[in-house]
């Protein structure tokens, strides 16, 4: 191990030669290292092991143990820690005034949070930070403390003598920490003396601190309305006043931050609506209504917050519609049956199955319609047969009048329409004896022995 040391010069380190050529070590110097950056001399802490072997020149031991400064042997570090007294930090290094920096092996212990390592008369003790002085002496360490003995404190420089005295106090520190004593209640402690502090309830109206009859009543023989001022009574002018001062050295009110006193001692509140557009302006009124109905007010920013589609008139889902998709119904029977649309308006619509119904109509024979779209048609009706006029045809009452159609060949054949006896084919015989009369029925016949050819004649 290495270890960079302050330039101790032994007596053996002068007279190599005499030494055995080394230092009376046993590690020869020739091949180390020689200097750094900060101008020690690099050498070789190693030694003979074990404990009760002698130190090597320098004061080293091997890893594990430490060196015995008063007997020049090497001990173990748990050894070296009691000799010490030493609860945390490294044992200290016998040939200077250092302790260990960081190549020693040997550690004593270590602080729990809160607390540092400090150094007390050649050992090291656990102290809270606060209790510990902070040194700029004596270390490798990055930070070096020290525990100060009585009739020391702790100054920048470290530890340092101090002069106990309480002479011409009545508090205040001695000089080494200590308290000369306490103030009584109400005092404060000024240079060493105690000096009285004004209170509320001393019968004094005082100054400062500033005391009112309001604020301190036991201290303020003013009436309401009042102030005590240097002793005396001040009478604020604050009557019909919000703020501005009331004469007495004070003021008859405080604004609020979004609002200014005006001449007349009033507090005018300025409406703030930059970059709203909806809310509180801060005085009360609205920066602005939201359009949609479905819009809310959210950070005096309009939101809309989509919902699922209801029959209301309101644009429910966002979408730039109202009341869409909420679809049809269709109802009623016969001459009633139609279609409404189930939203109409923001209100909801119910399909009347007997809107346009009516009761059945019936003349002599009925008009054969659901009037009163029940199911049934001319329900009810008394039914009374009527063939007047007609030729063929219903008689309208599910009967039939006297067909006198001629259905029969020689035709013409007829069929009946509206009542009426209509030829439904003209016969077709002109220069024919025999065949069809394109009616179905016969123009003539072949006397026997002879047939009907194409052309209608008999050959």
């Amino acid at each position: 191990m290495k270890r960079q040391t302050a330039l101790v010069i032994l007596a053996c380190g002068l007279l190599a030669a005499a030494c055995g050529g080394n230092g009376g070590g046993d590690i020869g110097s020739a091949d180390l290292p020689r200097g750094d950056a900060r101008g020690w001399e690099v050498v070789d802490e190693r030694g003979t092991d074990g404990a009760g072997k002698p130190c090597n020149s320098e004061g080293r031991c091997d890893e594990g143990f430490a060196c015995n400064g008063s007997t020049n042997q090497c001990e173990t570090c748990e050894a070296s820690c009691q000799r010490e007294g030493s609860e945390c930090g490294t044992p200290k290094n016998w040939l200077s005034d250092f302790t260990c920096d960081e190549y020693c092996d040997c550690v004593c212990g270590s602080c729990s949070a809160g607390e540092v390592c400090a150094r007390i008369a050649g050992s090291r003790k656990c102290l809270p930070e606060e209790e510990a002085c902070l040194s700029p002496h004596g270390s490798f360490d990055a930070n070096y403390y020290e525990g100060c003995p009585d009739g020391q404190v702790c100054t920048e420089n470290g530890c340092v003598p101090c002069e106990e005295s309480c002479e011409g106090k009545e508090c205040g520190d001695n000089g080494c920490g200590v308290s000369c004593g306490e103030c009584e209640e109400h005092h404060v402690c000024q240079q060493g003396q105690c000096v009285y502090q004004p209170w509320c309830g001393d019968g004094v109206c005082d100054k400062d601190p500033f005391e009112d009859c309001l604020s301190c009543p036991f201290d303020c023989a003013c009436g309401a309305g009042s102030v005590c001022v240097d002793g005396t009574c001040c009478a604020q002018q604050c009557s019909g006043k919000e703020c501005g001062p009331d004469g007495c050295g004070g003021v008859c009110g405080v604004c609020e931050a979004n609002a200014v006193c005006t001449i007349d001692a009033k507090c005018l509140c300025i409406p703030d609506c930059k970059g709203k557009e909806c809310g509180d302006d801060g005085c009360g009124c609205s920066c602005g209504e939201c359009p949609g109905q479905q819009d809310q007010c959210i950070d005096n920013t309009c939101v809309c917050l989509p919902e699922v589609e209801v029959c209301n008139g309101i644009d429910d889902d966002c979408d730039g519609e109202t009341d869409e998709g909420l679809g049809t119904t269709t109802c009623g029977l016969g001459p009633c049956e139609h279609t409404v649309a189930n939203c109409s308006e923001g209100h909801s619509v119910k399909c009347d199955p007997l809107e346009g119904a009516a009761p059945d109509l019936c003349d002599v024979e009925g008009n054969g319609v659901d009037d009163d779209c029940d199911g049934q048609v001319d329900e009810g009706c008394a039914c009374v047969p009527n063939c007047a006029g007609k030729e063929c045809g219903s008689d309208g009452c599910a009967g039939e009048c006297k067909d006198l159609c001629n259905h029969d060949c020689p035709g013409p054949v007829e069929g009946c329409y509206n009542y009426k006896c209509v030829a439904t084919c003209i016969p077709m015989c002109e220069g024919k004896g025999c065949g069809d009369d394109g009616c179905g029925c016969p123009c003539g016949t072949c006397p026997e022995g002879k047939k009907c050819n194409e052309s209608g004649t008999c050959e």
